[in-house]
């Protein structure tokens, strides 16, 4: 483990940044973001799960970066290469937003470049699966598969329910947070009242896949497959051409 990965994990860490989030009022971008570090976006990628009756599940991001990466194909398998290294930061060459970029994110040996990318497993306390969920979207990965969770998990829906919910994203930079149409006008004005800069926005940019488990996969009990216990896999329902299957 460096020392990076040390310090997100510790409690102190997790504290510092708790202390930050107030309930009454939003604070401006350097109380969140001291060293004025530079965020990455994408937006070439794609995500896929997987489970079988087993429980066995893959939960798995893939990306070129941006719009078809390098924008190079090699002619002899029609594959387009990534642009991957643009995910690191460049030692005195600010942002599009004028901030200095993360010395943890210098290009080094065996380095990996910052990613939002965060496919997740989930798993009941006895261990059997739950849900395996993931996304793609850039800087919207996270907030959206953390959505999709709350509404999963906190608001009891069901995978379709929780992927067609209204979304919204914030970043820290540049200071809006983003909703979907439809989206809570009472917690939009809440966010409003708190000092936050409340953009709607069409096409939102996101798109989250899924698999979840409903009782007991390994049990021969019942004359039906919901019986016994059964897979839903739902695709982004923002996206054409996603979809999800359960056979």
């Amino acid at each position: 483990m460096n020392k990076l990965e040390e310090e997100i994990i510790s409690p102190q860490s997790a504290g510092a940044r708790r202390r930050k989030i107030l309930d009454n009022k939003t604070q401006d971008v350097k109380e969140y973001n001291p060293g004025l570090w530079d965020i990455q976006d994408n937006r070439g990628t794609s995500h896929m799960v997987a489970t079988d009756a087993s429980g066995l599940s893959i939960s798995s991001t893939s990306t070129l970066n941006l719009l078809f990466g390098s924008a190079v194909m090699v002619p002899e398998t029609g594959v387009i290469l990534n642009n991957e290294m643009d995910d690191f930061s460049i030692p005195d060459v600010p942002n599009f937003f004028g901030f200095v970029p993360s010395p943890m994110n210098y290009i080094r040996p065996h380095a990996r470049p910052m990613s939002s990318i965060s496919p997740i497993h989930i798993s009941h306390p006895n261990g059997s699966h739950f849900l395996s969920i993931g996304a793609a979207g850039g800087s919207r990965i996270p907030t959206s598969t953390v959505q999709t969770i709350i509404n999963i998990i906190d608001r009891g829906m069901s995978l379709e329910e929780a992927m067609k919910e209204p979304r919204m994203h914030d970043q820290l930079l540049p200071e809006r947070t983003t909703v979907e149409p439809g989206y809570s006008r009472e917690l939009m004005a809440a966010l409003k009242e708190r000092g936050h800069r409340v953009v709607e926005a069409i096409g939102f940019g996101s798109a989250v896949q899924a698999v979840r488990a409903w009782g007991d996969l390994s049990s021969n009990e019942g004359t039906t497959l919901r019986g016994r216990g059964w897979l839903e896999a739902v695709g982004e329902p923002r996206q054409k051409g996603s979809g999800g299957a359960s056979v």
